[in-house]
């Protein structure tokens, strides 16, 4: 397959650049930066011009950057987007134009380019924090943050035209791996520098934790199935902050180290736990990392991918 990734610079984009690339595939990575990529020198392969794996400087929030990178047969993944809570309530304006016009930008292409596919993911954001424990692809959509709105509304304006291009929403969980260094994998950068990492609330909220390899397992799945729609992507077990932290600090060895307490987030879930078995049903998805592998992969390759 041709496979273009916007975004591919980012932390799962890097992820799913390296499996892809092992799959034999032909990949593009279009972002405004080059990704470090584990065991790949990205400059080799951009001096090859047969190379299987290549990097375009591209402004998603450009229509004609984005056209005139996507070619007919192509398929194409969007993983770009301001996905830190804070920077998109902070910067709504920036927000709305990358996650919401940048993705219409690349719908818009596919679409004129004739893509065979496109496959753009989405957030867990997008629910009701009101929702049915474990929440299904059914449950009602109400965000309640700058960035979860932005997700939603580019569903809605890509799903307005699905009968023109094959296309699939993947909602992802909260995704962890090295290379991410916010959220609650800001909990192994704290501890490894012997600082208190900083816990939103009492710690007891609690997450679907997914291991980045199972998210760009699920996405190869999507680019070889011919099932479309929208699909819930995770771990299909929660865990609670504290769960968490305390699993980061055996494997770290930093298990002295306290955190800090502070207020908690309007736009956190108090549960939060996705059904998944449309995913398994339809794309044959099973998560292979449970919640301590999970952690324990994380922390061993972290330096890996800085």
């Amino acid at each position: 397959m041709n496979i273009k990734i916007f975004g591919g610079s980012g932390f799962i984009g890097r992820h799913l650049s390296r499996h892809l690339l092992n799959m034999n595939h032909e990949v593009t990575i279009l972002d405004l930066k080059k990704p470090n990529i584990m065991g790949i020198d990205l400059y080799n392969y951009d001096m090859k011009w047969d190379s299987p794996l290549r990097f375009i400087k591209t402004n998603i929030k450009n229509y004609e950057d984005v056209f005139y990178n996507i070619y007919p047969g192509d398929y194409v993944i969007n993983l770009a987007a301001i996905s830190q809570f804070t920077q998109a309530d902070n910067e709504p304006h920036t927000t709305m134009s990358v996650n919401v016009a940048g993705a219409a930008n690349v719908m818009k292409a596919c679409m004129m380019t004739r893509a065979s596919k496109l496959i753009y993911t989405s957030t867990g954001s997008v629910y009701s924090k009101e929702s049915i424990i474990p929440i299904d692809e059914n449950q009602p959509t109400k965000p309640d943050s700058v960035y979860g709105m932005s997700k939603l509304w580019a569903e809605q304006i890509q799903q307005h035209y699905a009968d023109k291009i094959p296309l699939t929403i993947l909602r992802l969980p909260y995704v962890v791996g090295p290379g991410k260094t916010w959220g609650a994998n800001s909990f192994i950068v704290k501890l490894r520098n012997n600082e208190k990492p900083i816990v939103f609330g009492d710690g007891s909220n609690r997450n679907d934790f997914t291991h980045v390899t199972d998210i760009t397992n699920a996405i190869s799945l999507s680019l070889n199935s011919n099932k479309t729609g929208i699909f819930n992507i995770g771990s299909g077990e929660s865990r609670s902050t504290l769960e968490f932290l305390n699993c980061v600090k055996k494997f770290t060895g930093k298990t002295n180290i306290n955190p800090l307490f502070i207020s908690e987030r309007k736009v956190d879930f108090k549960n939060f736990v996705y059904n998944i078995d449309k995913a398994k049903r339809e794309l044959g998805y099973s998560p292979k990392m449970n919640f301590e592998q999970t952690i324990k992969k994380t922390c061993s390759e972290w330096d890996d991918w800085l």
